[in-house]
C-alpha cells in the first residue's frame, strides 16, 4: 500500500548524481559544435563521428545513474508540475485570461460554489468539495492572477434559466490596455525558470 501512494522522483528534482560526465557532455557538445561550424573534411566527419559515439555513451552512463537514482519503493509515476491544487487553479486563471485576451472578451468568470451544489444535497462528498474548490480556492487563484496581470477582480451576477440571480467571481478586462498588454506578454507559470527534465 505505501508504494502505492508514494510518487516516483521527479528528473528534474532528482539531485545530480553524475557531474563529471554532465561537465564532459557539455565538453563534447561543444566541440562537436565547433567542427561543425569548420570546412568539412573526411578527417572531420570522422572526428565528429568519433565523438557522437564518445557523447552517446556519456548520454547512456547519465541516463543509468539517474534511472538508478530514483529506484526505490514508489509507484512509479512523478509527481506533477502543480502539487498544490491553489497553483494549479492559478494556472489554469492565467490560461484562461491568455485565451480571453487573445480572443477579445471582456473577461473570465467561473462558476461559484452556490451554482455547482444547487442540484446537489448538502452533506455529499461532491457538496464540500465544491465548497472548497470553487469557494476560496478558485477564488484566491482569481485574485492571484488578477493581481498579477493587471486586471480587475470583482463579483458580478447573472440569471439563470430559472430566473434566478447568482452572484460570480469576475476577472475584467475590458478597458485595461495595461492589462490586455501583460497578459498577451505571458504571465509566468512558475516563480522561477528552470530545464524540463523527461521523467
Amino acid at each position: 500500500m505505501i508504494k502505492q501512494s508514494k510518487y516516483a522522483p521527479r528528473g528534474d528534482v532528482v539531485k545530480e548524481v553524475d557531474n563529471v560526465n554532465e561537465q564532459q557532455m557539455l565538453l563534447i557538445q561543444s566541440k562537436i559544435e565547433e567542427l561543425l561550424a569548420q570546412p568539412q573534411t573526411p578527417q572531420m566527419a570522422t572526428r565528429i563521428a568519433r565523438l557522437n559515439r564518445e557523447r552517446a555513451k556519456i548520454r547512456k552512463i547519465i541516463a543509468d545513474k539517474r534511472a538508478k537514482a530514483q529506484e526505490g519503493d514508489h509507484s512509479g509515476m512523478p509527481q506533477g508540475p502543480y502539487a498544490k491544487t491553489e497553483d494549479y487553479n492559478e494556472f489554469v486563471m492565467k490560461y484562461a485570461l491568455r485565451a480571453a485576451q487573445e480572443g477579445g472578451y471582456d473577461g473570465i468568470s467561473i462558476s461559484s460554489s452556490a451554482i455547482k451544489n444547487r442540484n446537489l444535497r448538502p452533506g455529499s462528498r461532491d457538496f464540500g468539495g465544491n465548497i472548497a474548490a470553487y469557494g476560496p480556492m478558485a477564488e484566491g487563484a482569481m485574485k492571484k492572477a488578477a493581481k498579477k496581470s493587471g486586471a480587475k477582480y470583482l463579483k458580478t451576477s447573472i440569471i439563470d434559466d430559472q430566473n434566478r440571480g447568482w452572484e460570480i467571481p469576475m476577472i475584467l478586462l475590458k478597458d485595461n490596455p495595461e492589462a490586455a498588454a501583460k497578459i498577451a506578454r505571458g504571465l509566468p507559470a512558475y516563480q522561477r525558470g528552470g530545464i524540463a527534465v523527461n521523467g
